[in-house]
């Protein structure tokens, strides 16, 4: 689906081919013609003063390349150098029940709520620039 924004030029959504399936998880794309995200600092950044402190990951400690994940309560979000990946519900989750996403401590589906926080902070980060 093509953005109308500063930063992104794409989502991809992706859902299980199943009855009532849901969104599972949504990957975002830089600007338009860039082979990756040209401000991955400026989205950490934004992301952070909603979502706290991220887990990083070096991806190539040589070309300083590291991923970030903001854990919420009901998802993830990870920041590369190439996209913002929304986790909306795990592969495996969205086939168990409440008890066994428990048992496997594993959050449960993002809420409309929760989705709606990720997208306006995405949204008025952007916009801000």
């Amino acid at each position: 689906m093509p953005l109308d924004h500063p930063w992104f030029s794409q989502a991809t959504f992706n859902w299980p081919n199943s009855k009532g399936g849901v969104v599972a998880s949504v990957h975002i794309t830089g600007p338009p013609g860039a082979p990756s995200l040209p401000n991955q600092g400026d989205i950490e950044t934004c992301l952070e003063a909603t979502y706290g402190k991220p887990r990083t990951d070096d991806v190539d400690h040589l070309k300083a390349m590291h991923s970030s994940t903001f854990k919420l309560p009901d998802g993830n979000i990870r920041v590369s150098q190439f996209t913002v990946d929304i986790d909306v519900d795990t592969f495996a989750a969205r086939y168990m029940s409440a008890p066994q996403r428990k048992a496997m401590r594993l959050p449960p589906p993002m809420t409309k709520s929760g989705w709606s926080k990720v997208l306006a902070t995405l949204n008025a980060c952007g916009a801000a620039r």
